[in-house]
């Protein structure tokens, strides 16, 4: 039991320091251009045409990225009044939402380990990229939560195949295409493909398929709220920018992003700093056993992103 309280209360040290260090740093750092002056504007585009379903930048039609990121921002600023900080809290919520959703995920997969969560909230809030990237104006942060929330909700509907985490699968690949659109599928349809292979089955195969149909409803119903009225009002070159261009087009072309396959390769240090320093990590690691199912899940989420 202490052991257990401990853990919780260096969880929330850490969420608390973590909230402290990105204040501090949107108070003192600029917006960085391109993208975090971007998508202040286009906020503030839609904030003072009061159009919320096709987000604009320079008042044309702006398809690159769904519209919640802007819906948020404009909610912030009905009660706090149109501002700079306000509006860059959205990115720095999500990273808190997102290393408080690890802890949690990390102890429904290893729920022997009373300590698991702890280490795991402080193995994320400690990386040196997600530090970076989690305080930015950015749909990174936004689209970590919503992958996180997802795999979470699926752990729970495999291994419980209680209704509400069905929909709640669901619902969080409805998020992750309101964040950034269907690149989602491309951070969870792996380890949703592969559940076989990191989970038992799910109690009773015609629940499973009922619990698989729920989810795909609740998925397709919420994101059909935005998606239909804004393709109903707006150009035909929205439309096929917004269900064609920007999915299968930077799937195809990554556009200004394509890099050669070592530039990743050689960016991988980067991204594992500075955990991948640490002797204690490599020492663990050899302890790892594939029959572990959490291990498994990690494994083929993360080997997928990467492959």
């Amino acid at each position: 039991m202490q052991d257990r309280t401990t853990a919780q209360c260096t969880e929330w040290l850490a969420l608390a320091a973590t909230a402290a260090v990105m204040i501090v740093g949107l108070w003192f750092r600029p917006l960085l251009p391109i993208d975090e002056t971007r998508y202040i504007g286009v906020a503030w585009e839609m904030w003072v045409s009061g159009e919320y379903l096709v987000p604009t930048k320079n008042f044309g039609s702006y398809p690159d990225k769904p519209p919640l990121m802007f819906w948020l921002m404009n909610i912030i600023w009905s009660v706090t009044g149109v501002s700079e900080f306000a509006g860059r809290l959205v990115g720095p919520a999500f990273a808190l939402a997102t290393i408080w959703t690890t802890g949690r995920l990390a102890r429904r997969l290893w729920p022997d380990d009373v300590t698991i969560g702890a280490r795991a909230v402080l193995a994320l809030s400690g990386l040196l990229i997600f530090a970076f990237y989690g305080q930015l104006t950015l749909f990174d942060a936004m689209l970590a939560a919503a992958t996180v929330a997802t795999l979470l909700a699926a752990v729970g509907a495999v291994r419980t195949g209680a209704w509400r985490w069905w929909a709640a699968l669901g619902a969080g690949i409805a998020l992750g295409v309101h964040v950034k659109g269907p690149v989602i599928a491309l951070h969870v349809g792996p380890a949703l493909a592969a559940i076989g292979w990191w989970s038992p089955p799910p109690r009773g195969a015609r629940r499973a398929g009922r619990g698989a149909a729920l989810a795909t409803a609740v998925a397709l119903g919420l994101v059909g709220l935005w998606l239909v009225p804004a393709l109903l009002t707006g150009s035909s070159a929205y439309r096929e920018a917004i269900l064609w261009t920007q999915s299968a087009g930077r799937v195809s072309d990554s556009f200004a992003h394509a890099e050669p396959w070592w530039f990743y390769l050689w960016h991988l240090p980067l991204l594992g700093f500075p955990w991948l320093l640490v002797p204690g990590l490599w020492r663990g690691a050899r302890r790892l056993s594939l029959a572990e199912p959490g291990l498994r899940l990690c494994l083929i989420w993360a080997g997928a992103v990467v492959v």
